[in-house]
């Protein structure tokens, strides 16, 4: 094979993949369908885990079953796996030394199914350093008080509370010591060098206090069935090292873009319409063909491999579906070109220990 080759054969075997996985999703819809809610659709959740496994191409490793299966996860509880409010994770399963996928809901997601619950009017949650001025009591007049560290050495890690308002009135919160949010870690069974409690330590302190919390206010089925999927997930075995981003990944503007060409009109679009982007009409065969390239050009993870995905989706396509192929094209390279570039840790800023009607921004 020579040089100039490599690198296509490199995206056919990634392409393979792909494929294999979206075969499993298509096959899944319909259950995807009866598990979501309704301002959830299958369409967007398949593209979402697709756009999961073009961040992480460790996922496409994992088993195409799998893969589906976490999907109908995050759909039983309405949260999205786009690296802010969930998350697909691989790990490895010793007994059968395959790779899985496992749905792990974020932090961010547990304070959402908590507002969705209808019961919370304000939610907070943070860790505490060694340096902060933090006190607390239980009983009678409890109390928590939380004022962080200015100072860059903050010390180590020492606490970790959450702190909710209820609609109904009144306050609940939790505090954990070390000894309780390293047991916790401890009873995960990954051994991995690179999981989130090696590279976002602060944010599973908090995200501890966050699940201890949520077992005392009122919580709906989506809260529970989403703790009990983050226990299994925690024990599901061995994880292999994740490239985590220190910040959650922004909304893709290749999924922005998708929702634009490939999803239905506005309310006002007779349901009976065909689909238009730029007052032109979108045939079925184009839907399908859009649907096709969105996942293709997912799978791309270079400006090279872009261009072979144009070649290959333009070749006897109409000047229209050419056109929307070639926005797809330029979203796809905006975000490779933001993908390549080197994170920069944004400062958390200092979390108060009054209730907030805000979720905090304590990364993942």
């Amino acid at each position: 094979m020579s040089v100039a080759e490599s690198p296509n054969r490199a995206l056919e075997v990634r392409r393979e993949k792909f494929n294999a996985i979206r075969t499993a999703l298509n096959q899944a819809k319909g259950n995807l369908e009866m598990a979501l809610p309704r301002h959830m659709t299958a369409d967007r959740m398949l593209r979402i885990a697709l756009s999961a496994c073009s961040r992480q191409p460790k996922l496409l490793d994992c088993t195409p079953a799998s893969i589906a299966l976490a999907l109908i996860n995050a759909s039983e509880v309405g949260l999205e796996p786009n690296g802010r409010e969930a998350h697909l994770i691989p790990y490895r399963n010793n007994d059968n030394n395959t790779m899985e996928a496992q749905f792990q809901p974020d932090y961010k997601g547990l304070v959402q199914l908590a507002y969705r619950s209808g019961s919370v009017r304000s939610f907070h949650a943070a860790a505490v350093y060694e340096r902060d001025f933090f006190e607390y009591k239980y009983g009678s007049q409890a109390f928590v008080s939380h004022k962080p560290c200015d100072e860059e050495l903050a010390g180590a890690l020492k606490y970790a509370y959450a702190i909710a308002e209820l609609k109904e009135g009144g306050e609940k919160f939790v505090v954990l010591n070390r000894r309780q949010v390293m047991k916790r870690k401890a009873s995960s069974k990954t051994r991995s060098q690179n999981t989130p409690w090696q590279t976002h330590e602060e944010a599973m302190w908090a995200k501890s206090a966050a699940k201890e919390l949520c077992k005392w206010i009122p919580a709906s089925s989506e809260m529970q069935r989403a703790l009990q999927l983050d226990d299994e997930s925690e024990g599901a075995g061995t994880t292999i090292d994740l490239d985590l981003p220190e910040a959650p990944p922004q909304p893709s503007s290749l999924d922005a873009l998708a929702d634009r060409l490939t999803e239905p009109l506005a309310k006002e679009t007779p349901p009976d319409s065909p689909q238009q982007e730029g007052g032109a009409e979108v045939p079925a065969a184009e839907q399908e063909a859009l649907a096709h390239a969105v996942a293709d050009f997912a799978a791309c993870g270079s400006r090279e491999d872009v261009a072979y995905t144009v070649d290959v989706h333009s070749r006897g396509a109409s000047p229209a579906l050419s056109r929307r192929i070639g926005k797809l094209a330029v979203a796809r390279e905006l975000e490779i070109a933001g993908e390549t570039a080197a994170p920069q840790r944004k400062s958390s800023g200092a979390k108060q220990g009054k209730l907030m009607d805000t979720e905090p921004n304590i990364g993942q």
